[in-house]
């Protein structure tokens, strides 16, 4: 460390003499570096005397300047433990916040050398950020980075330790096998899949392509996923045009739509000129090009409206519109009388009303009255054009927007006009509780749940925790309903955060809470879900909760989600279950599953399964299930399970005779024999035309049948 800090002191005082050089001239050069050296040893004689707590006020206060900062490290370096503890005590209580940070910065890394067990208590005694502490990490991973690891296992913080991770990380060298050394020693409270994506994030700063290259090694398909929109943009900041390469490398579409739209998007942020210019050099941009660069059209437009209008001539009708849109927007909302006139010079039609809804949202931000005024005027009134201008307020002051929205009297346009509000609030960073709490107020029942409606599936979907913590303020306010959309939203993204809020849940919207939590809750941890719903037997509730999670438990284990079903009182329930399960197990074992639907007491629970069995096997193995349902005794149930058997026919083949021949009613076979007509007719006119002769007899599906193969689609 000594030689770290000599280095250290060398740098700052190099690049000291350097600024004075430009600050102060040649002229002045030599009375700065002397007054300066007279001042060095002034301190170090201090120092050198053992006086140096004198110095340390000075120095902690003036540590912005450059020659006093590299006193400070020669301080920290020459300073006992105790003397270092007190200095980092003052260098804490310091307001300057630059000084602060490199105050502590530099004591806490010699500090770390000396006791960095002390070191980590004086940061949590202190409430010092996690910088510090990965500083104390790095410096004892340096000398030892055995304890260092043994020590990051013990933090109880997830932040705290994804920082000492990173930070030992880097010291250990950052290439796989120090990723694995690390990995091994991570705290339990640390989500090694969020590690994995930190690691490569950190990675892409040094190495893009490095990352990148990892990245696709990734089995997991959703932390593939995740792992390159950490990607995208860091590389875009350093190379966008290799980043956009590189993407092309991605098989999937949607995956690289993604990542190359994302690195389009950072870059129009940082240098917008460069991306028009880059696209506008592709000649004639493929649909996938198009598709990329639609991504950043606002960011576009933003900088250069009339720039990305000529960019738009060299684009198909379709995307030149998109482009356009964004244009005249950002347009008229800096120069609205300008926009104003080149869109009534547009061709009047199709091309207008694709931009009007944009156009009207900038010219809403530049001049409300005027945009009103011009929407209000529009022939029929445009549908939307209000509600688009007050969306366009909204981006800088939604409670104005709400305001207008409220006074004004056709219910269509107001549910628009909300709607545009909730949409920028929501999706633009503002508040959404401020546009609830006006909702609200809302005197009109049916247009009140309905505003607060959308407002709750757009908030739900952004941050569901924060919609749910006003709604519970407001308590049995609202309708219970909204509870139940924001339950599954939650669930799905924190499905522990979801259970344990039942208790704050109002009564009236209990029940649905539960089931609708549960449903979100399955999605991505069926087990779990099922756990938590057992906690509710014997409430309403219970059954509907079990059932939601248990169709998404059914795909991993049938067997145990069949041993459910007979637990189940309601036989719709009980039903829907069984449907999960033995579609699941009849892709295992169509056999087994058809056993137990036979074996059923329940005659609801029968008739779904035997059907879903029917469909299942007939897919996989359509002799097989024939020779099952053939071996059934006649009755209702085997019609259903023949219907279901021809549903599921991929055959454009007349059916086997002996299978139409089987049912037992008439008016079963007659249905049944509607969902094979078209798929004869379609390869075999005169074939379906017979089947339906030798079958179909009556009239009203006759004549359902008739108009079917002569318009060619089902009914």
């Amino acid at each position: 460390m000594q030689r770290a800090i000599l280095l250290i002191l060398l740098g700052t005082i190099l690049g000291a003499g350097t600024a004075a050089w430009y600050l102060h001239g040649p002229d002045n050069l030599s009375e700065l570096r002397a007054a300066r050296i007279e001042a060095a040893n002034s301190l170090l004689s201090q120092i050198e005397s053992g006086e140096i707590a004198a110095v340390l006020p000075e120095l902690l206060l003036s540590s912005r300047n450059t020659g006093d900062r590299a006193m400070l490290v020669l301080v920290a370096a020459r300073a006992d433990a105790a003397t270092l503890r007190s200095l980092i005590r003052d260098a804490a209580e310091l307001a300057d916040g630059a000084s602060r940070q490199f105050s502590l910065q530099i004591l806490m890394g010699r500090y770390a050398e000396i006791d960095p067990y002390d070191a980590i208590d004086l940061v949590h005694e202190l409430s010092l950020d996690n910088n510090l502490l990965a500083t104390i990490y790095a410096v004892w991973a340096d000398s030892d980075a055995r304890s260092a690891l043994r020590s990051l296992q013990t933090i109880s913080d997830a932040d705290q330790a994804r920082a000492v991770a990173l930070s030992i990380l880097k010291v250990l060298g950052g290439d796989h096998a120090a990723v694995e050394t690390v990995a091994r020693s991570l705290p339990g409270v640390l989500d090694p899949v969020r590690f994995e994506l930190d690691v490569i994030e950190m990675r892409a700063k040094e190495a893009p392509q490095f990352a990148f290259d990892d990245a696709l090694a990734i089995t997991d398909e959703a932390t593939r996923a995740r792992a390159l929109m950490r990607i995208a943009p860091v590389w875009a900041r350093q190379n966008p045009i290799e980043a956009l390469a590189a993407g092309t490398l991605l098989d999937d579409w949607d995956k690289r739509w993604r990542f190359q739209g994302r690195v389009v998007r950072d870059w129009a942020r940082e240098d917008p000129d460069a991306v028009m210019q880059y696209f506008a050099g592709l000649g004639e941009p493929t649909k996938q090009e198009i598709a990329i660069v639609n991504q950043a059209y606002d960011l576009l437009a933003a900088h250069d409206p009339a720039g990305l209008l000529q960019l738009a001539e060299q684009l198909p009708a379709r995307e030149r519109r998109w482009a356009q849109s964004a244009a005249f927007r950002a347009w008229a909302k800096n120069d609205p009388a300008g926009a104003l006139l080149a869109f009534e010079q547009l061709p009047a039609g199709a091309q207008q009303r694709q931009i009007i809804h944009r156009f009207a949202e900038g010219f809403g931000e530049a001049d409300l009255d005027a945009a009103l005024q011009w929407a209000r005027s529009l022939a029929f009134g445009e549908p939307g054009a209000v509600g688009a201008v007050l969306g366009g307020l909204a981006r800088s002051d939604p409670d104005r927007a709400l305001q207008y929205a409220l006074v004004i009297e056709d219910k269509i346009t107001q549910a628009e006009a909300l709607q545009r509000i909730t949409m920028r609030v929501v999706y633009e960073g503002g508040d959404p509780g401020q546009v609830a709490n006006t909702i609200l107020q809302m005197q009109d029942n049916d247009a009140r749940e309905k505003a607060m409606e959308g407002l709750t599936q757009m908030w739900g979907q952004q941050d569901p925790e924060s919609a749910l913590q006003w709604l519970i303020a407001h308590g049995e306010q609202v309708d219970p309903k909204h509870y139940s959309q924001l339950g599954m939203a939650l669930a799905h993204s924190d499905p522990a955060a979801a259970a344990s809020m039942i208790n704050e849940i109002p009564a009236s919207a209990r029940g649905e809470w539960i089931e609708m939590v549960a449903r979100g809750y399955a999605s991505t941890d069926p087990s779990g879900a099922l756990q938590w719903v057992s906690r509710f037997e014997g409430e309403p509730a219970y059954e509907k909760a079990l059932a939601a999670a248990a169709q998404h438990a059914a795909q991993q284990d049938p067997q145990a989600v069949l041993a459910l079903v007979g637990t189940m009182q309601d036989p719709a329930n009980a039903a829907s279950v069984a449907s999960a399960a033995v579609r699941a197990l009849s892709r295992q074992d169509p056999a087994a599953a058809a056993s137990w639907a036979q074996s059923q007491t329940d005659e609801h629970v029968r008739a779904a399964a035997v059907a879903v069995v029917a469909r299942q096997w007939a897919a996989q193995d359509s002799a097989a299930a024939a020779l099952w349902i053939l071996d059934m005794a006649p009755n209702p149930l085997r019609d259903d399970a023949l219907t279901a058997l021809l549903a599921a026919r991929n055959e454009s083949s007349i059916p086997d005779r002996s299978l139409l021949n089987a049912f037992t009613s008439d008016t079963a076979r007659q249905q049944a024999v509607l969902f094979v007509l078209l798929r004869v007719n379609a390869n075999d006119p005169a074939a379906a035309r017979r089947l339906l002769d030798d079958y179909i007899r009556d009239p009203t599906l006759r004549r359902r049948a008739e108009q079917a193969l002569s318009e060619n689609r089902y009914r």
